[in-house]
């Protein structure tokens, strides 16, 4: 799949989720503003109702407007214009909120105008809920009215809520489409990105194998040829390339079953007390060849003041070796490379420096990832599986080291790694 389609694809889901989530919330504030209006004009019903019947029984007439006064979302005050009989307002709130099919639990109170005071009625359990509540023992007053009373419902927003559980149901739907969204996004982008690495090794692997497989099978050509006998020089010459590029075949499966080894098995360090100044010049000496064809040169500043350290040495030198190939390859110039080693606060400072093209800032943590390399087209001529400063990365990792880059792009670059001594 293309990156444009794979963008598509992203753009197109994340606008319908969106669309669909700007949909729900439109129906949700809706349905609840409509489901509060029907609550609240049910309850008013309710209440003029009761403040009717308590006026006739009275033998008084009722305000023409303004009988029910909504004073809050959930409090209510009811002018009757006379007297109120406890008793029976409290029996006829109970018989009109159940005719109307309201079960909700609620406090009344009423307004004592010789005190000035709103005298509390009691709390009526009418829904399921049998919790003990905290009373709303002072309602407030309405300085409007004369003889009235006041009905509180603590649970109304809850009884509001209570009627959403298949919206509740939607949105746990939604969130779970939108996680799964993220997640196929994310599996579809990474199998792109493996993709996308797997062409790259086997372009890479094509190219290390073609050369020196070239090189052998041209010279097992001229070797061929019966007149070569006579050329000693020649034949010479031939079996050295036979040497070099069987050796560059091996050095490349080498590199690519170190990595397959230390992935299909847990990394095993055979640890012991070794020289480091001794195996740095073990390895430097590895490259003489390629030194003196490249014209390259390596200065060794060994400096440390106690260079033993507890390590696996082969994989020290297989370190070491992978980091000086990359500062012999990656460069435009004669290679000039520098190994120092200093002691600093109980920690040998190890640090390798080349005069190559460098890492850019943005590269620094993504050039120890497996099969990584930095996207530079082919300016540099240089192939390779991206496997090398994955392999030296795990190897500090597992000696409980520390390794960083200090590097701009075309000056050269500098690998810092801080072994601690015990």
């Amino acid at each position: 799949m293309k990156r444009s389609t794979i963008r598509l694809t992203i753009i197109l889901g994340i606008i319908s989720i969106i669309g669909i989530i700007v949909v729900q919330v439109y129906l949700l504030q809706r349905n609840f503003s409509l489901r509060e209006r029907q609550l609240n004009q049910s309850i008013q019903i309710a209440l003029r109702n009761v403040a009717e019947i308590l006026s006739e029984y009275n033998n008084t007439v009722l305000p023409y407007e303004n009988v029910v006064y909504q004073y809050s979302s959930n409090y209510y005050l009811v002018n009757v214009n006379d007297i109120i009989d406890a008793e029976l307002l409290e029996y006829y709130l109970i018989k009109e909120l159940n005719k109307i099919n309201i079960n909700l639990d609620f406090e009344y109170g009423i307004y004592d105008c010789y005190t000035d005071e709103m005298v509390y009625g009691d709390y009526i359990h009418l829904s399921d809920n049998n919790r003990v509540q905290k009373t709303q023992k002072n309602l407030p007053k309405y300085d409007q009215y004369i003889y009235y009373f006041g009905v509180y419902f603590p649970e109304r927003q809850k009884y509001v809520f209570s009627d959403f559980v298949i919206w509740y149901i939607l949105t746990a739907i939604l969130l779970i489409v939108i996680i799964f969204f993220g997640y196929s996004q994310f599996v579809i982008m990474k199998q792109k990105q493996l993709s996308e690495i797997q062409k790259d090794f086997i372009d890479n692997l094509t190219h290390e194998f073609k050369t020196p497989i070239t090189s052998l099978k041209l010279s097992a050509e001229v070797l061929s040829d019966r007149e070569i006998i006579n050329e000693p020089a020649r034949i010479g010459k031939y079996v050295n390339i036979i040497n070099e590029q069987s050796q560059k075949l091996l050095d490349q499966v080498d590199n690519i079953l170190q990595m397959t080894n230390t992935d299909i098995r847990k990394l095993v360090l055979k640890k012991q007390d070794i020289n480091l100044h001794e195996v740095i010049k073990r390895a430097v000496d590895s490259f003489s060849l390629r030194l003196k064809n490249s014209k390259g040169q390596i200065r060794l500043n060994l400096n440390a003041v106690n260079p033993v350290i507890t390590a696996d040495e082969n994989h020290l030198t297989n370190l070491l070796f992978n980091l000086i190939d990359n500062s012999l390859k990656y460069t435009v110039k004669d290679p000039q490379i520098s190994i120092q080693t200093n002691t600093v606060n109980n920690k040998i400072v190890l640090n390798i420096i080349d005069n190559g093209i460098g890492i850019p800032r943005e590269y620094y943590n993504k050039v120890f990832r497996k099969f990584y390399r930095i996207p530079t087209g082919n300016i540099y001529n240089v192939k390779g599986f991206g496997l090398g400063l994955s392999y030296v990365k795990r190897i500090v990792s597992a000696h409980k080291w520390k390794i960083k880059i200090d590097s701009n792009e075309g000056e050269g670059c500098r690998f810092i790694i801080n072994i601690p001594v015990l």
